[in-house]
């Protein structure tokens, strides 16, 4: 089953990415962000109505203990104006442990709706599940967050996060070992730099997983900078970069650095 999982996401992200390289793009701009592409950092601006979005690369987190390297894929579609809808899941996993937000051997499943929007604020709301395809557990987690974004002008952009995902039981390889839920909060920058061109996001996001059964642990925060840059190859066809670093937390579970290298494909 494993193995035919990783082949179908395998096909889907080759596919796609082909497909995307000879069709006509839509406006989907460098500037914005989905979670994961190129950091935490998340906008409440929806894929554009009738586009499709696709993002894979490889994360490579570096902890105490192991080295581990995951390769995500992720399909978005604006299924009508200010509403998007994603599906995804993770095609290379390695070790479960340290665990991370993501599960590994989840199929996720969500959306962003813009539920406000003026000159320049935006207000969304994103909702995902994480459905399980192996493991301990069989019924999905579910995770709300709430976006507001900021445009200052000048191709400079503010956002903040506030999500909490939770989930029946635990599930080794997501959160640290017993953990239920978490509470995480994302506030950062993207600003385009038009001599290059390319987009610079700069972010701190901070953690806190819940219902180990061990009170000191659930009052324990991980704090993490993330900076990363988006290049626009062409219209459809965009390269990323991000590189982080944990601090605070479990020492185990901490990452001394988390480097990742994506793109992004987009077609209507």
């Amino acid at each position: 089953m494993r193995t035919g999982y990783r082949f179908v996401m395998a096909a889907l992200v080759v596919g796609l990415i082909v497909l995307g390289s000879v069709v006509e793009s839509g406006a989907y701009s460098p500037l914005n962000l989905s979670p994961g592409y190129p950091t935490s950092l998340d906008d409440a601006y929806p894929v554009p109505h009738k586009e499709w979005v696709v993002q894979s690369g490889a994360r490579v987190d570096v902890f105490r203990s192991a080295t581990r390297t995951r390769v995500p894929v992720d399909a978005r579609y604006g299924i009508a104006k200010d509403v998007e809808v994603d599906l995804g899941g993770t095609v290379l996993r390695g070790p479960l442990t340290p665990g991370t937000q993501e599960d590994p051997r989840s199929i996720r499943v969500g959306g962003l709706a813009r539920m406000y929007r003026d000159d320049q604020l935006s207000v969304g709301a994103r909702v995902q599940a994480q459905i399980p395809t192996g493991g301990e557990r069989r019924s999905p987690s579910l995770k709300s967050t709430l976006l507001a974004s900021w445009d200052l002008g000048s191709q400079r952009y503010w956002h903040v996060n506030a999500s909490y995902e939770a989930a029946p039981s635990s599930q080794r390889g997501q959160w640290r070992a017993g953990g239920t839920s978490q509470w995480t909060g994302v506030t950062g920058v993207v600003w385009g730099v038009d001599t290059v061109p390319m987009a610079v996001v700069a972010d701190v996001k901070a953690s806190n997983v819940r219902g180990t059964g061990n009170p000191a642990k659930d009052r324990e925060i991980t704090v993490t900078p993330e900076v990363g840059v988006v290049i626009p190859i062409s219209k459809h066809l965009h390269v990323q970069a991000s590189i982080s670093r944990d601090f605070g937390g479990a020492p185990s579970s901490q990452a001394s650095i988390n480097g990742w290298v994506g793109i992004t494909v987009t077609w209507t």
